[in-house]
């Protein structure tokens, strides 16, 4: 009898804590899309969403002996990487948005890091740059810049990244800073026993 009571009572225990679950579910899915008080602002349509978007895009070209990409300093402050080839020189320049011209100049040599160029190839070099957030505070010249630019050496597949120290302070006041750049990161993108193949 208790057996029976309780297969007969379970069917209307089920749905009752369906329909309850259910509700539930419809009240929190209700909080979580119901619009704010700012709704106004909210695109109504994929061009509105389009134009509000905020694009921040690093750029890069190259050619045979020279190499370029742009990468974010601090902020809305922005930094030109120019590799020469043949010198193996890497500059780093920072326009000055107060009045025209480059703020900051940083440089470094990346043969020094790659090691001379076999007798025979041509320097190969790929350039690129990457967004990373600085932890800890500035010190007393500065703090690191919020990207790395990564050089690679195709004929040996040796990646290094670079950094720089930037101060908020200077650049407020228009002075000018510079120094070199910062190796902060090296790897070998191709296994050792081909290289020289």
């Amino acid at each position: 009898m208790i057996a029976r009571w309780v297969r007969s009572s379970s069917i209307p225990l089920a749905v009752g804590f369906a329909f309850g679950l259910t509700l539930a579910v419809g009240f929190a899915i209700g909080a979580l899309v119901r619009p704010s008080s700012d709704s106004a602002s909210l695109p109504s349509t994929p061009a509105e969403l389009i134009r509000q978007i905020e694009l921040r895009a690093d750029s890069a070209a190259n050619g045979k002996s020279l190499a370029m990409c742009t990468g974010r300093i601090d902020g809305d402050i922005e930094g030109l990487y120019v590799l020469d080839y043949t010198s193996g020189n890497l500059f780093c320049w920072v326009l000055n948005t107060r009045g025209g011209g480059f703020l900051a100049q940083y440089v470094t040599n990346v043969r020094n890091d790659f090691g001379p160029l076999e007798q025979g190839r041509n320097p190969d070099y790929l350039m690129v740059t990457g967004y990373v957030n600085p932890a800890g505070g500035a010190g007393a010249d500065g703090r690191p810049a919020e990207s790395i630019v990564y050089v690679a050496d195709a004929n040996s597949g040796a990646v290094v990244g670079y950094s720089l120290l930037w101060s908020r302070t200077r650049a407020a006041a228009g002075g000018g800073q510079g120094g070199g750049l910062i190796k902060v990161a090296q790897g070998l993108a191709r296994d050792a026993t081909l290289i020289r193949q």
